[in-house]
């Protein structure tokens, strides 16, 4: 299916091009040659060079002879959604009273697609800046975040949005049964909490709740994240989780 038939006449061939060409660039791949991005967003290299000119000239892309990446202005894109989301503000606000009480890490994800894309974030000073940022994505088979975001699906969803996945271990404790997944959603979904060990990283476990609208929809999942060795399952269930609803109703009571 082309690109046209896949947007209707009103799509630009161009623009999706070039949001593909930013999105060539990653953790993996900071600087590229003309050749990797016209490989990585699989077009010629004469409209890959030609994208490229433009991106320069518009001040998303550095480059020298050979090589090409992105600048800091690309973030003027990520601010403009940050600044005009009310829903962002909400939950950071939120996180960042959960750091307050729990001296913990916490953030806030919203579901796109197969994943969970994290849109606030709060730390304690005394952490480095390592980890989960605004922006990333995590897969919502094997994160706490993105079990409760599919969790509300009906039954007929949830068997579409199953068949659609393509899980695969990221750690040896990674479910990648799709019955097992299905029965951890569920489970997630009784409960009101989702915690998830180990799966999407060694060493590291999280717990997730749901954040809704006065409608009752899910529109977030807000979690707190640690190291396996120091905090317990328990201890999140005992210490955490009540901070957590908490931070949640609150998030449901702002939200417009």
């Amino acid at each position: 299916m082309s690109s046209e038939t896949k947007g209707g006449t009103e799509h630009v061939e161009a623009l999706a091009r070039g949001l593909n060409v930013l999105q060539a660039f990653d953790q993996t791949h900071r600087s590229l040659s003309l050749t990797q991005v016209a490989e990585r967003v699989a077009l010629p290299r004469a409209t890959a060079r030609r994208l490229l000119h433009t991106l320069e000239t518009l001040g998303f892309v550095g480059r020298d002879e050979k090589r090409f990446w992105l600048t800091p202005d690309v973030l003027r894109l990520a601010n403009a959604y940050l600044t005009s989301n009310g829903l962002t503000h909400v939950l950071q606000t939120v996180c960042e009273d959960v750091t307050r009480a729990l001296g913990q890490s916490c953030s806030a994800a919203v579901l796109k697609d197969d994943d969970a894309v994290f849109i606030a974030r709060a730390k304690p000073a005394s952490l480095l800046s390592v980890g989960l940022e605004v922006g990333y994505r995590l897969p919502v088979y094997c994160t706490s975040v993105g079990r409760i975001l599919i969790s509300e699906l009906g039954e007929e969803a949830l068997e579409a949005k199953l068949l659609e996945l393509k899980p695969r271990a990221l750690t040896e404790q990674t479910l990648t049964d799709k019955a097992l997944i299905r029965a951890a959603i569920l489970t997630a979904r009784h409960q009101g909490y989702c915690i998830v060990d180990q799966e999407a990283e060694t060493g590291f476990r999280s717990i997730a709740v749901p954040a809704r609208s006065p409608g009752g929809a899910i529109v977030a999942a807000i979690n707190i994240g640690a190291h396996a060795e120091s905090v317990s399952v328990g201890r999140m269930i005992d210490e955490f989780l009540p901070v957590l609803l908490g931070a949640a109703d609150r998030a449901g009571s702002m939200i417009v």
